[in-house]
């Protein structure tokens, strides 16, 4: 990707902001998508917030979204195996990624609470629809995690 298809592509967060000001209901989710681009060490985008200064809900959405682009068939390349998928959360655990929130998602795992699709089989399973669907609680206690 150029330099300048990777502007473009950066400023997604804020095109689908502005998409969704007019509906008011949705108003209070308009910080979680705006944010949820930036990285925890502070090198994501829009603006450079790091750690506790990204809103938590966006820290979320990041590690879910994630999950979304890996398991799922790109242009560019097939679904990653959730064997990839688990080692790339990994590697972005206190980078690009909470590393709280990842945990709580790798322990999800471990305890077989999330499954894997094969996308790039493209066979659809409902009991394989449950990633999307992935909706994480972080307490002030490290060890809560709940679906």
């Amino acid at each position: 990707m150029s330099y300048a298809e990777q502007i473009i592509v950066q400023k997604h967060p804020l095109i689908g902001i502005q998409i969704l000001r007019p509906l008011k209901a949705l108003s209070k989710i308009l910080p979680i998508i705006y944010y949820h681009h930036e990285f925890y060490n502070g090198r994501g985008y829009l603006n450079k917030l790091r750690g506790e200064e990204i809103p938590l809900e966006s820290r979320i959405l990041a590690v879910a979204d994630a999950l979304e682009a890996m398991s799922s068939n790109r242009p560019y390349r097939e679904a990653l195996s959730g064997e990839k998928i688990i080692e790339e959360l990994e590697k972005g655990k206190g980078g690009q990624f909470d590393p709280q929130i990842v945990q709580c998602v790798l322990d999800l795992i471990k305890q077989n609470r999330f499954e894997f699709c094969d996308n790039r089989t493209r066979e659809t399973k409902h009991s394989c629809q449950s990633y999307k669907k992935l909706i994480l609680i972080i307490d002030d206690d490290p060890d809560l995690c709940l679906l």
